[in-house]
């Protein structure tokens, strides 16, 4: 059965006027309505939200961009023999020299450069974001919503669901227990 003859029949079942419709049936239906109705509401909701992240990382990705550069560093010590961090220095924008430790690839030498990124007073930072990292971020924003509230609805209905179905297995039990001796005459729990 596909999800849009399971919805229907759920409509169907919610606003039945069939007396042998159970209680529980139609409980399952307001939720399954309930989940689809919260669902088209979040897809708008987790649209905008992601419209704000991506504006928020684009204007943080162009003010990194306006005010981070790169310059050479120069390495005060050997780097060690695997990727590691060594001593190095660099100018600032002002001029004034800056030292620190930076990332270097094995097999530099105290003298050698290495481009890094500096902020305007001088530190080393990574490099600025970039606008398609912006897009990147808001999509992965977007995607987490809708999955979240996707697997929270599902669980939600799921639940219900199963203590529905068991609801109306031991209420079919225990009618069953009551009926089956007066339909085959035997009494209790009589062997066939």
């Amino acid at each position: 059965m596909g999800t849009m003859s399971r919805v229907a029949r759920s409509a169907s079942l919610l606003f039945s006027r069939n007396p042998l419709t159970r209680p529980g049936d139609r409980v399952l239906s307001a939720v399954t309505w309930l989940t689809v109705v919260i669902a088209i509401v979040v897809v708008p909701v987790a649209a905008a939200v992601g419209s704000l992240v991506h504006a928020q990382r684009v204007e943080s990705a162009l003010v990194e961009q306006r005010t981070r550069l790169q310059v050479p560093a120069t390495l005060s010590e050997d780097a060690p023999a695997t990727d590691d961090h060594s001593g190095a220095w660099w100018l600032a924008p002002d001029g004034r020299p800056h030292t620190g430790t930076i990332e270097v690839p094995a097999g530099l030498h105290a003298g050698d450069t290495k481009q890094i990124w500096i902020d305007r007073s001088g530190a080393a930072v990574g490099p600025p974001r970039t606008l398609t990292s912006a897009v990147g971020d808001a999509v992965a924003v977007v995607m987490a919503i809708l999955t979240g509230v996707v697997l929270v609805l599902a669980s939600l209905r799921w639940v219900v669901r199963t203590a529905v179905t068991r609801h109306a297995r031991r209420c079919w039990e225990r009618q069953w227990l009551e009926f089956e001796p007066r339909w085959t005459g035997r009494k209790g729990c009589e062997p066939a």
